[in-house]
């Protein structure tokens, strides 16, 4: 890793000998490539539906997933006075990333987000 930056390793592992799949974060990772970046409009009907970005990368990459309509990252939960509430959830697999919601009241709604899916496997 050279003299400069940092590494946090993983329950059970000596930070100072610990290889990379054995790091919970290490400065040699922040520099991923994007695989591919998206933004989308998603419409909401009913209490609960999702929508999927198919990547096909064959292993679980890291992502990032952002609600541009209300400011937030994915996961979040979102509320009004009334009680009404949506929750945002979001997963990969080898193959897709799946946005979920969920509402305690059949509601519709569309919102805004950005994807962007790393070249890196979550490790």
């Amino acid at each position: 890793m050279g003299d400069y930056g940092f590494r946090v390793s993983k329950t059970g592992y000596d930070v100072k000998t610990a290889a990379l799949s054995q790091l919970a974060l290490t400065s040699a990772n922040l520099s991923d490539t994007v695989f591919v970046e998206g933004y989308f409009t998603y419409s909401h009907s009913g209490t609960s539906s999702s929508f999927t970005v198919h990547h096909n990368l064959g292993y679980v990459p890291r992502f990032y997933a952002y609600n541009v309509t209300e400011g937030r990252l994915i996961p979040h939960i979102s509320g009004n006075s009334t009680g009404a509430f949506t929750a945002y959830s979001c997963y990969a697999t080898s193959t897709t990333l799946v946005i979920a919601t969920a509402t305690n009241a059949a509601t519709t709604f569309s919102a805004n987000f950005v994807v962007k899916i790393l070249n890196s496997p979550i490790q």
